[in-house]
């Protein structure tokens, strides 16, 4: 359940800066995830597809690039 909040969270996040820059769709979301968050990459991918399913991110591709600590951040995204 934690890191369903937690990837609920960054789609949040994604969905305001798509919704600010008036774009149609997301087409990558790239994330930074800690190697020693509770989180594993496997497992955010499919809550995120879950998460986003029906909104301009449901076909998104997510790129995970895993480094040093504990957080889950969202890098940049892509929008058409």
């Amino acid at each position: 359940m934690h890191e369903f909040k937690m990837v609920a969270d960054i789609l949040r996040d994604v969905l305001k800066a798509a919704e600010k820059n008036k774009a149609q769709k997301v087409s990558i979301v790239r994330l930074r995830v800690g190697e020693k968050c509770h989180a594993q990459p496997g497992n955010i991918e499919f809550l995120f597809k879950q998460a986003a399913r029906g909104s301009i991110a449901e076909k998104a591709k997510l790129e995970i690039t895993v480094i040093p600590g504990e957080d889950l951040a969202l890098a940049s995204i892509q929008i058409d």
